[in-house]
């Protein structure tokens, strides 16, 4: 009794449909890369053209190519891995444009000296943001082909699965369709069925994805074992490890995850590096906003009040050490126990509300990096009260303590302020994703990415 009905028939039209679909990707990659390459290059030629002056023909052309090879690192290179890290639209196409800039004024300055006008650069820099941004960060009209994925799936759907469908992550992947045995398990998941497992050797062969995702170690092992039989080479993943990629988080923590945070083969981030980058990030920051500083600093005082706030927190190891704040609560808000911050918290004065929304208070944590007690980025630091709670309620919440506490991080960036003990377990799973794959172009991402938050103040308190 063949219980699938049709379906040799379906699958027989999906492969059809993929490869008739597959060829129009293919097609609209290759004009979109040309629309990319020729819209960058007729903005930096009409803006340069406009201040030529002098410059012959050749020198003009020679300038135009740098200029149009600059942007296009900045933007594949740059804005789309920024992209592929789970950033939004445009802090990706400002990341990008931030790179794009300072590489053409470095350009400017040692090779072409001072032909480029810094009106021309400024007008170049706003064109190329407008372009990505309108790109959605080169996501929907990519210079680089989403990688094509087709799921091999068990009898159910895993929560998870929802998230990478929908949001940024569906963005990043083109989902080709899924492989299953129960036809009934995969309604709503939204993608085609291409077939049965039995049909996967022919799905593969067809469809030619990128990477194929099964539901787990175990399973995996079997269909790799399959494929290389069949004399097919394709990356195998499993759904763990696909939504770690996929969300830029970890979605599935278990003891065995942290084998991948102590790969030999992994690029390390040595404490060297890491202390380098903070002293100077610190250095450069506190001579930077020194006039912001000393302006706050004579708000509060007028005010009324200290000016600085302390508090003990939990640093590397569960150290406690001294974190120092403007401070942006009434004096002696906190009596008794220990409390989470609220949304438009009563305690919170009217110059501290400004100083908290654009995250302004935190300027002074710069002094404890320079201290080594903090980075510039990490997870945030917690109150020692409360670790007992996390620790208890959150699994390997205490995992986070094996790097120094930051000014920003990656969890951070994307969730804010969290009151509960629900927020902080969602943290968690952003700062382990950190913890495995920092790195020091990392964290000038997330620093870059920071900046913009103190514009639009999103997930302060």
């Amino acid at each position: 009794m063949n219980v699938f009905g049709d379906a040799p028939a379906r699958a027989s039209t999906d492969f059809r449909y993929g490869r008739a679909a597959g060829t129009v990707r293919r097609r609209a990659r290759t004009w979109s890369r040309v629309l990319v390459v020729v819209l960058i290059t007729a903005l930096t030629s009409v803006v340069l053209l406009t201040g030529a002056g002098d410059i012959s023909t050749f020198g003009l052309l020679g300038i135009v190519a740098a200029s149009t090879a600059i942007w296009l690192l900045a933007l594949w290179g740059v804005a789309t891995r920024a992209r592929a890290r789970g950033l939004d639209a445009l802090s990706a196409a400002a990341i990008g444009t931030a790179t794009g800039m300072a590489l053409l004024a470095g350009l400017d300055f040692f090779f072409v000296e001072g032909t480029i006008a810094f009106v021309e650069l400024v007008v170049i820099a706003g064109g190329f943001f407008l372009l990505a941004s309108g790109l959605e960060g080169v996501t929907s009209i990519p210079l680089r082909p989403r990688p094509r994925v087709v799921f091999v799936l068990s009898q159910s759907i895993p929560a998870e699965f929802e998230q990478i469908r929908n949001g940024v992550a569906g963005r990043n992947f083109d989902y080709v369709g899924v492989v299953s045995d129960n036809e009934a398990s995969i309604n709503g998941v939204g993608m085609p069925r291409l077939g049965r497992s039995s049909d996967l050797l022919k799905v593969v062969s067809g469809e030619r994805p990128d990477l194929v995702v099964v539901p787990n170690q175990q399973r995996r092992t079997a269909v790799v074992s399959r494929l290389l039989n069949g004399g097919i080479l394709v990356p195998v993943s499993d759904l763990p490890a696909f939504y770690e990629r996929a969300l830029h988080r970890v979605a599935v923590m278990s003891p065995s995850w942290f084998t991948s945070v102590l790969d030999p083969e992994r690029p390390s981030y040595s404490p060297r590096k890491k202390r380098a980058f903070d002293v100077v990030a610190a250095s450069t920051a506190l001579v930077v906003f020194l006039p912001l500083f000393l302006l706050i600093c004579l708000a509060l005082r007028i005010s009324g009040g200290p000016v600085f706030y302390r508090q003990t927190r939990s640093g590397e190891g569960g150290k406690p050490f001294q974190v120092v704040k403007f401070r942006t609560m009434s004096v002696d808000a906190e009596v008794g126990m220990p409390v989470w911050a609220a949304q438009d918290d009563p305690r919170v004065t009217a110059i501290g509300r400004i100083l908290r929304k654009t995250r302004l208070d935190e300027l002074p944590q710069f002094w404890n990096v320079l201290r080594g007690e903090m980075s510039v980025v990490g997870p945030r630091p917690e109150r020692p009260e409360y670790l007992a709670l996390l620790e208890r309620e959150v699994p390997f919440w205490n995992r986070r303590l094996l790097l120094k506490p930051g000014i920003t991080g990656w969890a951070q960036i994307h969730l804010g302020y969290t009151d509960n003990v629900s927020g902080a377990a969602s943290k968690l799973s952003y700062d382990l994703y950190y913890l495995k794959h920092r790195s020091l172009s990392f964290d000038v991402l997330i620093l870059i990415a920071t900046l913009r938050l103190l514009f639009t103040g999103r997930g302060a308190r």
